[in-house]
Formats: structure tokens, sequence, C-alpha cells
């Protein structure tokens, strides 16, 4: 092997590392998606932790054409739902997305989600100004079940 190939070579196996490494920085659990029947859209839920402290900066889902991050809030007596643009996860701290606070929304769901499959999120985290990627299976639950109130 050549210098310039072994240099290629490096290269190639340290981004690896740095991506296994960079994955485990951050951890979800707890992800589930309410199934609404009959509707376009849908919440995601669930708990992530960042290690390094990052942003979650997008959500994708072969799910819906449209995944984004929401936030609802009381302002002035009356619930209001809002698209955030980022999520901070302060480093080591869980970041929890439940009913009725942050979420992820689904929108124009193409095959109506059934209690009991899976669905698949990639959420994009921004950490130290590098993007990485980190793959969910979220079980899908009927409306009702999870606690919290229905908002969508």
């Amino acid at each position: 092997m050549t210098v310039s190939g072994f240099g290629s070579f490096l290269g190639a196996v340290l981004a690896v590392v740095w991506s296994a490494s960079a994955a485990a920085q951050v951890s979800v659990k707890d992800a589930w998606v309410r199934a609404v029947p009959g509707q376009k859209v849908a919440g995601a839920y669930l708990t992530v932790t960042s290690a390094a402290g990052g942003r979650l900066v997008g959500v994708e889902t072969p799910a819906a054409k449209v995944a984004e991050i929401h936030e609802m809030r009381h302002e002035n007596g009356v619930m209001r739902m809002r698209r955030r643009e980022a999520l901070d996860l302060p480093a080591g701290e869980p970041v929890k997305l439940a009913p009725g606070g942050l979420h992820i929304m689904f929108m124009s769901i193409e095959q109506p989600l059934v209690a009991g499959q899976e669905v698949v999120l990639t959420l994009v985290v921004e950490e130290g100004g590098k993007r990485q990627t980190v793959e969910v299976r979220a079980p899908v639950r009927a409306a009702g079940a999870g606690g919290g109130h229905e908002h969508h």
C-alpha cells in the first residue's frame, strides 16, 4: 500500500470510528407513535439524551411525507402548537418528548398507522458543528394509549 493509499484507508477507518462513537453519544428510549384512525397526522414521542450536548435539528420517516419537531404550550388559556427548528439537548440531560408538550409531528401520512406495527424514525442531531443520524424504531400504539391527552 502506498503512503497515499494508507492515508485514504486511515481516513476511512477514522470516519467509521468517529461515526460509531458519535452514535454512541446519543441515546433514545421509550419511543412510540400514536395511531389515530382516519387521520393524516400523528405524534411521535421519545426521550433523547446527548452525552456531549447538541441539538435535534431534524426528523425523517418513511411513514409520512413530513416529520417536524413541534411544541405545545398554553398561551392565554389556549393550547397552541408550533413548529420548532431545533431542540436543544443539554449534555447528559434526558429531553422528553411527550403528549401535550414537545413531540414529533407526522403530517401527510401515506398509509394508516396501525397499533402493533413499528415505525422507523431517523433523528438528525448536531453536535459540535457535525451532524449525525440516529435510527429509532418506535412501536405504534392505539389512540388513548401511552398517557397524556389527545392533541391532534
